[in-house]
This record gives structure tokens, C-alpha cells and sequence, in this order.
């Protein structure tokens, strides 16, 4: 079986690698591809990736390449989580928002459609590859931000191959459990919405709801996630809020927070990457390994330490984080696609949190992406159909819905008003004077990626 990673030399790629290959027996692997266009980024992380995987299972063929065809031709699974117009891109487009007095945020704020203009105009181009020549029966799960739009916009184009993925619901759940000294294998949960835009309605151990449990403890709300919304307001809703709904929550601190900071955080994860990136380049990873996953660890840990500390003014004191060769656990986004693959190739069942087609949520269109739990298993995938009656719930997941719809129609459509008609429905524009501004200088800065319908 041979799984394909595209945007193979991202920073995050050693972490997919050592999860790939402590599990590549278990779901029959035996070929790995990296693959990224820069090579001096696949050189490096790629590189790493491939020292890491191959210490802990030799006898997995890992290659890199910066040939895309190379890389999925035959694949069974491919994972996409690219970075078109790399983090100078992203600096553009959140400074741009600031310009119009709005949040500039990549997936949840205005910024998040010029991010979509270039991720879909590539992955609509692999797409059409990959269905000509990877296996028939090909899963592509995207990480590629934003992840829910980027998803939509592909499956409204006919690729029902593609899933999207996310590892913000299981990294909290991940952190509760460790706090609350739970055994994950007695764990389930259910979780509802939309890509940074969802709830979780139910936790339960073995067998007992203990979402209440969960919101009782002071210390899961200072030390998760959780920290960033109001803990009142979940309590009264009987849910755990996706760390994202700050910014919708609290547009105006959010605002202020990032507008007075001296730098947004674009500009600090590219100063970071910047720094990482040059270290590495001095140094013989296939000699000194060990050298290499120190310096990563300590520029790693700084991007972790920063998250969201700009935005919301909060800081945390966390376990730092030190890249072990050794850690088993399946952690962020390999978890989610590993395990589906370990349902489907061992004929099991898993559940997964998966942006996928809605078929059973009557609050939302049945062509609708959601974020949801699902059952995997040979049969293909089951959505968890899971009640929300909360008035308010219900308004915004609708609000935010047809705004990813109307911005799927815009990336389609190449037409200048769709977007401006979508950016009014992110209720971090709601402006038509913003929006269309927002939607000039939008084209403008990727006229190299996206062009204008005539």
C-alpha cells in the first residue's frame, strides 16, 4: 500500500512521519512519498522526516521527490497540507484585514477566502491528477486551511475522494484526558459543526456522560484549550467550544489584542520557521539527527508557546514540547487519517472526526460539509447523527454554513461579486464598503494565483 504526503517539507512533517511509520505495519504500509515543490524545505524537514521514519521502521520505503505525479501515481491515500504562496502570503492577507478594522485570522476571518483562492486553484489541479492516476479507489484527506472551504469547494467540483481534517477536537479531547487521568481506550465523543467552528456535545466514560465533570474542573479550563471561552457560557450550552469561536465570540478584544500587538502571527510563526529553517540548513541531518531534532524541538515548542497568545492576551504554562523519536501516541492530524485507515484496512471500527458530507443533520443542506463524528469502517463512512436544539447553536452554525457555501460558489465562479457577497456573511465583515474593498485588494495581491471571470 502506498500513502502520498503532499507538502511533505512543511514543519509539521516529522511529526506525520514518526506517526506514519510506528504505524505503517499495522495498516499495511510499505511506501511513503513526500513530496513539496521546494526543495530546500523538503531537503530539510523532508529530510528529517525520512531519518525519523527510517529508524523506526526500516523496512518502510520512504522518498522524497518535488514531483507531484511521482508522488501520487498508485497511491491509496494521500494527505495534502500545503502552503501556496508560503507564510509571506499569509502575512499579506492578515495585514490587509487589519486595514479594514476587521480580523485577518487564516481559516476564521476575512483573511481565510484569499488563503482558499490559492489553496483550491493548486488542489483542484491535483485533484484532476490524482483521479487519473492514483488507485480508483484514492482518499485524499485535506489539512490544507481552511480546511472546511477547501473541502466544500472540492467535493462541489466532483471529487467526493476528499475528506477534510482537523486535529483541534481531538487535541482537546488528547489534553482532557491526560488532565483528568482517563483511559482513552473507555473515551468516546461526539462532535458537531463546522472546520473551527465546532461543538462537542458528549463525552463519556465508560458508558457515563461526563461533560459536566468536565466543565467542573478548573483545572481542564485553565490548562486546555477551553481557557480561551467563557466558562459560563459552555456550561449553560452543556458543550466544549472549538478554541476558534474566540474570535466570533470576542471579535472586539480580538481585534484589539492583534491591531496593538507589534507583531500578528503570521509575521511571528515566519520569524520562527525563518530562524528553524536557517539552523538546519548547517547541519548534516543524515549525520547529526540528534542535533537536528534538538533544534526543531526548541523552535517547535516557541510556535507552540505563541498560539494564540497574541489574540487573546493569555499565556500558559505548558509542558515543553521536545520531539521524541521513541513517542508512540498518534498525535494531531496523522491521528485522524491513520485511523481511518486502520478501520478500512483491518476491518474495524474507529471513530473519526471528519469534515464530510452531511446526510443526517436536518439543522443543514444535505451537500453540506460538517464536521462531525463518524464511524469508519470497510463499509465506507457513517455519520454520527447528533442533536442540537439550542436556538443560538443552530443560527450560527446556518450563518456560517452559507457563508462556506457562497465562498465555494465564489472559488468556482472566478466572479468578483460572489465574493464580495460571501465576505458580507462572515460575521467578522458583515460590510458590504469592507467587503468589496476587501475583495479588490484580494484579487490584486493573487492575480499570480486566481483570475478574475470575465
Amino acid at each position: 500500500m502506498k500513502m502520498a504526503v503532499i507538502g511533505g517539507g512543511g514543519v509539521r512533517s516529522p511529526l506525520l512521519a514518526r506517526s506514519i511509520a510506528y504505524h505503517a505495519q499495522k495498516i499495511h504500509l510499505n511506501q511513503v512519498v513526500f513530496m513539496d515543490n521546494d526543495l530546500t524545505k523538503l531537503h530539510i524537514y523532508g529530510k528529517i522526516s525520512q531519518q525519523v521514519a527510517q529508524q523506526i521502521c526500516p523496512e518502510l520505503d520512504f522518498s522524497l521527490t518535488d514531483s507531484f505525479e511521482e508522488a501520487v501515481k498508485d497511491a491509496d491515500y494521500i494527505i495534502t497540507t500545503i502552503r501556496v504562496g508560503n507564510d509571506e502570503m499569509r502575512i499579506i492577507d492578515e495585514r490587509l484585514a487589519l486595514k479594514y478594522g476587521v480580523i485577518g485570522q487564516e481559516t476564521t476571518g476575512a483573511s481565510g477566502i484569499s488563503f482558499a483562492m490559492r489553496s483550491v486553484s493548486i488542489l483542484s489541479q491535483y485533484c484532476a491528477v490524482i483521479r487519473q492516476i492514483s488507485k480508483k479507489d484514492v482518499k485524499v484527506f485535506n489539512f490544507t486551511n481552511p480546511a472546511g472551504i477547501v473541502t466544500q469547494t472540492l467535493r462541489d467540483m466532483g471529487y467526493e475522494f476528499c475528506y477534510g481534517i482537523c486535529d483541534a477536537p481531538t487535541s482537546l479531547i488528547n489534553s482532557i484526558i491526560d488532565i483528568m487521568d482517563y483511559d482513552p481506550e473507555q473515551l468516546s465523543f461526539d462532535c458537531f459543526g463546522l472546520n473551527h467552528f465546532s461543538f462537542i456535545t458528549s463525552v463519556k466514560y465508560k458508558g457515563k456522560e461526563v461533560i459536566d465533570s468536565i466543565l467542573s474542573n478548573t483545572t481542564v479550563h485553565q490548562q486546555t484549550d477551553l481557557r480561551f471561552i467563557d466558562l459560563e457560557l459552555m456550561k449553560n450550552k452543556h458543550m466544549l467550544f472549538n478554541e476558534y469561536l474566540y474570535y466570533y465570540l470576542y471579535p472586539q478584544e480580538a481585534y484589539q489584542n492583534i491591531s496593538q500587538s507589534p507583531k500578528i502571527r503570521s509575521e511571528i510563526i515566519k520569524e520562527i520557521n525563518d530562524s528553524m529553517t536557517s539552523q538546519l540548513q548547517s547541519i548534516d541531518i543524515e549525520k547529526n539527527l540528534d542535533e537536528a531534532l534538538r533544534i526543531y524541538s526548541k523552535c517547535y515548542n516557541l510556535r507552540e508557546e505563541s498560539y494564540m497568545q497574541n489574540e487573546t492576551g493569555q499565556t500558559i504554562n505548558k509542558k515543553p514540547f521536545v520531539f521524541d523519536i521513541k513517542d508512540q501516541s498518534q498525535n494531531g492530524y496523522a491521528s485522524i487519517a491513520l485511523d481511518y485507515i486502520m478501520a478500512v484496512e483491518n476491518d474495524i471500527e474507529k471513530n473519526v472526526v471528519l469534515c464530510t458530507r452531511n446526510d443526517v443533520h436536518s439543522i443543514l443542506d444535505k451537500d453540506d460539509i460538517i464536521e462531525v463524528t463518524c464511524t469508519i469502517d470497510q463499509k465506507g463512512v457513517k455519520v454520527h447523527h447528533i442533536e442540537i436544539e439550542d436556538p443560538l447553536i443552530i443560527e450560527l452554525l446556518r450563518r456560517m454554513k452559507t457563508y462556506e457555501k457562497m465562498a465555494s460558489r465564489a472559488l468556482i465562479s472566478h466572479k468578483k461579486q460572489d465574493f464580495i457577497d460571501c465576505l458580507m456573511l462572515n460575521p467578522l465583515v458583515s460590510s458590504y464598503s469592507i467587503a468589496k474593498g476587501l475583495t479588490d485588494d484580494f484579487f490584486e495581491v493573487n492575480k499570480n494565483y486566481f483570475d478574475e471571470s470575465l
